[in-house]
């Protein structure tokens, strides 16, 4: 599913200036496209408008006003991978750009997100049919691959588009998670079923034996899960150092949740690792200034990293020292312990 994003707004029909009429006007984050005989085409913005003069002297016909502002895409869509059967989800987010707004009307574009669909959708239906579900990651990687992302970007600046921003996601969709989980319960009975015909005597052993397998397979969900999960966060600081917070916000918001789980990672990580705990109390600073995380939470989260008798109250918590707010630690003390 993509967003309906028009990059048209208007086209009329250009009217010779008398000496009272007004000629028309661009506002920010749009151009007029001028149109007139002989394949005539004239793009103006609000920093270079035509003056009453030019509008009279050149013969034109109509004019658009072209939305020329950058745009976020989003797409949601399942794709059969090698086995037909099995299916990848993939998520795609994306940021366009319309570079050339006379391509955008010569080509007749009337929804970016119509366009990104088409130029995307084969390419990706094509790259799933040659992985397995089982090889996930690696088809994740190639859809990230630097040449994929060149081959789209040409694709779009065909269009009068810019590609200036790509991140896709793979996971399983929800008929294959549905298909494993039932895949899962049938397996479990046949065991039972088994069990319980070598012996009725041992009923007990039984069901113990069932609960084990059954805590293995949580245990290697939740591997699998805190796996992607430390992959997300290393991929959310990579945009924090680079100062990008909005693919910092996007890589956070797209794993399930990672948000509600984000203090506890914080605090995990600061255990296993000294040397991070200061760039990882900027970090979490940096979250919860963008509400992505409960200041109560955070205030809690650096008294049972720190210890308040150890910073003191006064270093504990800022400004004028009101309950919950996110404490100023002097980071020069962290390696005290």
């Amino acid at each position: 599913m993509t967003n309906n994003l028009k990059p048209i707004l208007e086209k009329r029909p250009f009217k010779r200036l008398s000496l009272f009429s007004k000629k028309p006007i661009t506002t920010p984050g749009t151009a007029i496209v001028y149109r007139g005989e002989r394949d005539l085409y004239v793009v103006t913005t609000e920093s270079n408008p035509l003056t009453r003069g030019e509008l009279a002297s050149n013969k034109f016909l109509e004019y658009y006003i072209v939305d020329i502002q950058d745009k976020i895409l989003s797409i949601n869509n399942e794709y059969p991978s090698s086995s037909i059967v099995d299916m990848f989800g993939v998520d795609l987010e994306a940021k366009i750009g319309i570079s050339d707004p006379v391509a955008i009307i010569k080509n007749g574009i009337d929804d970016l997100g119509t366009l990104f669909q088409q130029v995307v959708h084969k390419r990706i239906r094509k790259i799933a049919t040659q992985y397995s579900i089982n090889e996930r990651e690696i088809f994740k990687e190639e859809l990230n691959s630097p040449e994929l992302y060149q081959e789209f970007s040409n694709q779009l600046q065909e269009y009068g588009v810019t590609l200036k921003y790509m991140d896709i996601d793979v996971q399983l969709s929800e008929e294959e998670l549905e298909r494993l989980r039932l895949e899962r319960e049938a397996e479990l009975l046949q065991l039972k079923n088994q069990i319980r015909l070598q012996t009725e005597t041992s009923t007990i052993e039984t069901d113990y034996e069932l609960e084990r397998i059954r805590e293995e397979k949580e245990q290697d969900l939740k591997k699998l899960r805190d796996k992607e999960e430390r992959q997300a966060m290393e991929e959310a600081l990579a945009y924090w150092r680079n100062g990008d917070l909005n693919g910092m916000r996007l890589i956070l918001l797209r794993h399930e949740g990672l948000l509600d789980r984000l203090n506890a990672l914080i605090e995990q990580i600061m255990r296993e690792n000294r040397e991070k705990r200061a760039e990882m109390l900027e970090f979490m600073k940096t979250a919860t200034e963008m509400n992505l995380v409960d200041r109560d939470e955070a205030f809690h989260s650096i008294i049972n990293q720190f210890g308040s008798k150890k910073l003191g109250a006064e270093q504990l918590i800022s400004g004028d020292s009101k309950p919950h707010q996110l404490p100023k630690v002097d980071l020069s003390m962290l390696d005290e312990d």
